[in-house]
């Protein structure tokens, strides 16, 4: 699977080459460290931020492309 070429069609062709490819490598290693598959990874950071890595929700305070919340990062769920 070409995970560069995913991430330009998802996007339009929105992001740049260096971008593109920095992010397939992140998502790549993300993968393979947890276990999960690297199209629901894309599909949860266009859900989240559309890959764009500054995205903020000012309601929430949700920020990045996966949309990380420090307030509640290493909390357990209940």
């Amino acid at each position: 699977m070409n995970l560069s070429k995913m991430i330009q069609f998802v996007t339009n062709n929105a992001l740049g080459e260096s971008k593109v490819l920095r992010y397939a490598g992140l998502i790549c290693h993300a993968s393979e460290k947890y276990g999960v598959n690297p199209l629901e990874i894309i599909a949860i950071i266009m859900a989240e931020s559309e890959f764009k890595e500054n995205s903020v929700n000012t309601k929430t305070g949700d920020y990045g492309l996966g949309q990380i919340n420090w307030e509640h990062w290493g909390k357990p769920f209940g």
